[in-house]
């Protein structure tokens, strides 16, 4: 979905566009000769109009600024409704369906199964593990057919019992899923922020996520999780140090709820977000980055 504006851009109204991760290089890559071609004619005018872009990650708003835009950007990341994470429920919502015992571990893929989340690489790194009694639920939607690949791919492998897909999950049971996991895996090849990872950071979930998820620079830096390249290598040797050290495992789910607790509480956020708008209403600029 392209990022669209429409109210504010011919009034008196200040017009602020959140792009969400529509501008972003793998973004404008995907189906590039008719993203390229729109962006130009038309979208990149339309968004010089409004008085500023929102965008949720320093990185975003780097990718953005080199498009050469005339309007400037701020960063105001995503928040997480804390209420939903007051009372964590018990484990068994997952654990049960797929018949996977209380000692096993459990890696969860939490989002859409697309090609830029990269769901094969959590599959390898599965494999590659020294420890055959993990395994690795994918709880998305399957937006373009992914599951019957990836099924195939861990027979190849000799885990297809030890892979499991659960469809979309919405409500309380993200947070049950959440909770009957030991760790949240996002391979993904871009984003602009990466929401699972707070989610799970806040269910006190310790994450592994590639290099190119923007919130796990904040993840890695506050010890809630580990940053690293985008391979399945990679990712397999992260998750076996993890999961062979509960006391590290049980730390890093302290600090990530503490940092989203400090940094993404949708309060906090959101005034963030009131004090650029009166900014840009009171000066027609957005405020300055400190």
């Amino acid at each position: 979905m392209e990022p669209s504006i429409s109210a504010g851009t011919h009034s008196s109204v200040p017009c602020i566009i959140p792009l969400h991760g529509q501008l972003l290089p793998w973004a404008l890559k995907h189906k590039r000769w008719k993203k390229q071609l729109y962006f130009n004619l038309l979208e990149k005018n339309r968004l010089n109009k409004s008085a500023a872009l929102h965008c949720a990650s320093y990185f975003e708003q780097q990718s953005v600024q080199k498009l050469g835009f005339q309007v400037p950007t701020f960063v105001v990341p995503y928040g997480v409704n804390l209420d939903r994470f007051a009372e964590l429920p018990s484990r068994g919502f997952l654990r049960q369906r797929f018949n996977i015992s209380d000692s096993s571990s459990v890696l969860l893929f939490l989002g859409r199964l697309h090609q830029v989340k990269r769901p094969a690489i959590a599959l390898e790194a599965l494999a590659a593990l020294e420890r055959k009694d993990v395994h690795l639920i994918y709880a998305g939607p399957d937006e373009e057919g992914f599951e019957s690949p990836l099924r195939s791919q861990a027979r190849k492998l000799g885990c297809p019992e030890r892979i499991h897909f659960t469809g979309l999950l919405s409500g309380d049971k993200v947070v049950r899923a959440l909770v009957d996991s030991d760790l949240l895996i996002m391979s993904s090849a871009m984003e602009s922020f990466g929401m699972s990872v707070i989610e799970a950071m806040v269910a006190g979930l310790p994450v592994v996520v590639s290099d190119a998820v923007e919130v796990g620079h904040w993840a890695a830096k506050a010890g809630a999780g580990c940053q690293v390249p985008g391979t399945p290598e990679a990712f397999a040797q992260a998750i076996q140090g993890l999961l062979s050290d509960p006391e590290k495992r049980a730390n890093m789910g302290a600090r990530g709820r503490e940092l989203v607790q400090h940094k993404f509480d949708i309060s906090a956020t959101a005034r963030q977000m009131l004090l650029q708008c009166q900014s840009i209403i009171n000066t027609g600029a957005p405020l300055r980055e400190t």
